[in-house]
């Protein structure tokens, strides 16, 4: 009897000690409107990342992001500030010069960053910059939609169809008739 009264204990007190204060679970909500990446909040925050699961599927997570999302600002705190600002200059910074590479020689050297990086990182600020401004909303708007399907219209017309082409059914047949060698 005393082990399970020791296994309730514990437990308890595991969720006791799990239990986090309210600005912490709204910056751990702010980090990761901007990361969009729960592993990476739950990391820098040193919180589960099973915990952060379940906020997210919460209905306080839901209302107060779409609360920051509508109001169209996070107030982020400075030291949030200060690392999606790190983040975005490094990022520059190896877009501009290059990835840090080590030489034969053992020197440093700037290797310009490959296209498929650069494009990956410029889909990814794009993505998340427009999730942040819709809210992540699957509505179709009406104009997109003709504009594309003119897009498509368009390429449609680019794209020929093959030629037919006619055949001409040859024999062939071995003619006694040669040309002399040597001729």
């Amino acid at each position: 009897m005393s082990k399970r009264t020791n296994t309730l204990s514990e437990q308890q007190s595991r969720q006791v000690a799990h239990i986090y204060p309210e600005s912490v679970k709204l910056n751990a909500l702010k980090l990761w409107l901007i990361t969009g990446n729960l592993r990476e909040v739950a990391a820098s925050m040193n919180i589960k990342y099973d915990t952060l699961k379940t906020w997210k599927s919460s209905k306080w997570w839901v209302e107060m992001s779409e609360d920051i999302r509508t109001e169209g600002h996070i107030a982020l705190s400075h030291k949030m500030q200060q690392v999606a600002t790190k983040a975005i200059e490094v990022t520059m910074d190896r877009l501009e010069n290059g990835d840090h590479v080590l030489s034969p020689t053992g020197g440093i050297l700037r290797k310009p960053v490959a296209m498929r990086d650069a494009h990956q990182v410029a889909i990814s600020f794009q993505d998340r910059a427009l999730k942040l401004e819709t809210g992540n909303q699957t509505e179709h708007n009406p104009a997109v939609v003709d504009r594309l399907q003119s897009i498509a219209d368009a390429f449609a017309k680019m794209i020929k169809p093959p030629k037919q082409l006619d055949v001409i059914d040859v024999e062939y047949k071995e003619s006694e008739e040669s040309i002399p060698d040597g001729a």
